[in-house]
């Protein structure tokens, strides 16, 4: 998504405020990722000192089966970004900012890697419906959050068997 910037870049407002909201079309999705449209952003632009700093914020929902019990988990993720703008042309020294940095050509702004990247690392790594969240019984697959479900087969990891044989009143 392209957002033209030239009344900003060339005027003598100091800010600049845009409010967007993507739809599906909108976003390069590369990769199967579960993001719910659409993604409401606010981004920020601003003149600080002869260079221009970005700031957006946003956020989307997620629709996935949690990892540990398989039931569908919809969630909201918010997330903030900043960094800066430059209208260098070539290869730019990343050592001279210290946050990430987009590039302007003929003073239009491309977003679209740029919120896609923010998306994507703000994901969790594990989808999961709760922090309690006990899983799936290991032998017959009751969803253990909606009660016990009696088989015995809810013993904790194999691994450990010995170590549950193990007497430390000895």
């Amino acid at each position: 998504m392209l957002v033209d910037l030239s009344g900003f870049l060339h005027g003598d407002e100091a800010a600049h405020s845009i409010s967007l909201e993507l739809d599906e079309n909108a976003m390069p999705n590369k990769y199967e990722y579960p993001v719910k449209y659409p993604i409401i952003l606010k981004v920020d632009i601003y003149k600080v000192d002869g260079e221009y700093l970005i700031n957006v914020e946003g956020n989307y929902g997620y629709e996935a089966e949690c990892d540990r019990c398989l039931k569908l988990v919809n969630k909201t993720i918010e997330f903030k970004a900043s960094g800066g703008l430059t209208e260098k042309k070539g290869n730019i020294d990343e050592g001279e900012y210290s946050d990430e940095v987009l590039s302007l050509k003929d003073d239009q702004l491309d977003l679209d890697e740029y919120i896609w990247d923010q998306i994507v690392s703000s994901l969790p790594m594990k989808f999961i419906c709760s922090e309690g969240c006990k899983g799936l019984c290991p032998k017959c697959g009751k969803n253990l959050n909606e009660g016990d479900c009696g088989c015995g087969g809810n013993t904790g990891d194999l691994r450990f068997e010995k170590l549950r044989e193990l007497s430390l009143n000895d």
